[in-house]
């Protein structure tokens, strides 16, 4: 690790790898090739000299925003406007779940206490004219009511959302022979339905599952927002980046939400609604499609053929976008191709820049962009 490229090393812990070839091990090393192909192109000063390139080629090619999990040193540089989170270590539920990312405790006292704590760096931001607004979680481990209320009772016995749960149980049932002849199911008492990890028969219970988890939303949502609002009262609460249509939580999102967020990898979202049509901005926080022609071998979430269809496709989501009065904005992931050998987190190597991993534009997308970008407010005023 000497020499020219040593700083470009770095060690990597295994709760930074979530899945893939190197989950669970450790003393790995890792070497940021995107940083040292920069230094081979712009030398020394590389580290100076990229963001006034980076800030240049987003105005060039009809940006106004950057995304989320943006390099801070740029969006520092208060060139264009940004979008930020609050980074913090929720308690999970513990229980069964087909879900490969766990639930977050709601009803746990710490989940309060440690997004409060995180929040503190909102004292910094809250007066930046840069800063839109900032999002807090992402893609949440939301499924149905039936599979919420299934990873809830197969939770240890203190878990703080059974606790909850049990708690109304009890005040809507008389006694626990009540919960059963309504359930169809044989506890021998509220102990013993606290203890147990074994999955009842639920077909009896979806009543009581779509209640507790839209309390559980609710209560979801509402927290994180007067957390925020305590600390930024002017800042906009972005939501939690919501992957699926999650009817439930999308509703609870747009109660307590100033801007609801989705990630949406599709092909167009002229028509894409909150649940039940509630009148809400959406701010699209993830979309992409990668090809397999050039670059590196993954091609990305949303396919395209080629370099040409994928700025066809960028083009028609982009127009898509604007042709949906609630979304107030659309940012693509990500600026830069992920490198070959894989992101340490999870191996993931796609072909989804506007850049090379040596920092090449890719010509065709980036002329769509401008296309879309240089009339973007005409097109949005039906011009």
């Amino acid at each position: 690790r000497r020499g020219t490229f040593a700083d470009f090393y770095t060690e990597i812990g295994k709760n930074q790898v979530a899945r893939g070839h190197f989950r669970g091990k450790t003393g790995l090393t890792g070497f940021d090739f995107v940083r040292a192909n920069l230094y081979r192109k712009y030398g020394p000063n590389w580290s100076t000299r990229i963001g006034d390139i980076v800030h240049q080629r987003l105005s060039h090619w009809g940006f106004n925003t950057i995304g989320l999990w943006s390099a801070p040193e740029f969006t520092a540089m208060k060139r264009t406007p940004y979008v930020d989170w609050i980074f913090y270590w929720p308690p999970t539920i513990e229980g069964q779940s087909k879900h490969t990312k766990k639930m977050i405790d709601m009803w746990d006292p710490r989940f309060e206490q440690n997004l409060s704590k995180a929040a503190r760096k909102l004292d910094k931001l809250k007066d930046d004219p840069w800063l839109i607004g900032v999002f807090v979680d992402n893609e949440l481990a939301w499924q149905s009511a039936d599979a919420f209320l299934s990873t809830v009772l197969t939770a240890p016995p203190n878990q703080a959302a059974k606790v909850r749960l049990i708690e109304i149980l009890r005040e809507k049932y008389e006694n626990i022979d009540a919960l059963n002849r309504a359930w169809n199911t044989a506890h021998a008492s509220w102990e013993s339905l606290a203890r147990s990890r074994r999955l009842p028969p639920l077909d009896h219970a979806q009543a009581d599952a779509r209640d507790f988890y839209t309390l559980s939303a609710d209560r979801y949502y509402k927290t994180v927002r007067d957390i925020v609002k305590h600390r930024a009262p002017d800042l906009l609460y972005l939501g939690s980046r919501l992957n699926r249509e999650f009817p439930i939580p999308a509703r609870a999102a747009a109660k307590y939400c100033d801007v609801v967020s989705y990630n949406l990898y599709r092909d167009v979202v002229a028509d894409f609604a909150i649940a039940g049509h509630v009148d809400k901005p959406i701010l699209i926080g993830e979309w992409h499609f990668g090809a397999g022609d050039r670059g590196v071998f993954g091609r990305g979430l949303v396919h395209a053929e080629d370099q040409a269809d994928r700025a066809a496709k960028y083009q028609r989501y982009a127009e898509s976008a604007l042709q949906n009065p609630q979304i107030v904005g659309i940012h693509w992931f990500q600026y830069m191709d992920e490198i070959t050998s894989g992101r340490p987190l999870d191996d993931e190597n796609h072909q989804i820049g506007f850049v090379t991993t040596v920092d090449t534009p890719y010509r065709a997308i980036t002329e769509a962009s401008r296309e879309v970008g240089y009339r973007l407010y005409a097109t949005r005023n039906g011009q």
